[in-house]
């Protein structure tokens, strides 16, 4: 069983990724886990010496662009490569298929850039598709599941 916390990190423009790592935060209290929502503005690379779980949730602007507010904290991984050996994560990409060639960049350069920086992907990144007639945040809750599952199964010793 998880004990630590789960910090959401959330990069958006318009507001949808933050009303859905709202409801990934409802759910995860519901079992009896501490969530934390970072907006990515006001992330910062000490976080992680004191937190290993994270679940990045990120739309997707322009041409697979990492929104606005996001800017800074992912130029700041890029730049200083922190060491996120002991991190496990999952993304959440939200996008719009009308775009396909840079369907959910956003998420996307986020996940690779923890994997590249030594973080432990838990499960594979789930994509919502805008236009695919789904809700993200029902996507995102129901995902949330075979993560958490992935987390108790890989917890550090």
């Amino acid at each position: 069983m998880i004990t630590e916390p789960v910090l959401i990190l959330v990069a958006t423009m318009g507001g949808t990724a933050t009303f859905v790592a709202d409801e990934m935060a409802d759910a995860l209290k519901a079992k009896g886990i501490k969530p934390f929502l970072v907006p990515m503005e006001k992330a910062a690379l000490a976080m992680f010496d004191t937190r290993k779980l994270f679940i990045i949730c990120s739309s997707t602007h322009g041409n697979g662009d990492i929104p606005d507010n996001s800017v800074a904290f992912f130029d700041a991984l890029r730049d200083q490569r922190p060491d996120l050996s002991d991190v496990r994560y999952g993304t959440v990409a939200l996008g719009d298929m009308t775009y396909s060639a840079s369907f959910c960049g956003g998420g996307a350069q986020f996940d690779d850039l923890f994997a590249d920086l030594g973080a432990t992907r838990l499960v594979d990144r789930l994509e919502h598709d805008r236009q695919g007639g789904t809700f993200p945040e029902e996507e995102a809750v129901a995902w949330l599941d075979g993560w958490l599952e992935a987390a108790n199964a890989h917890q550090p010793a």
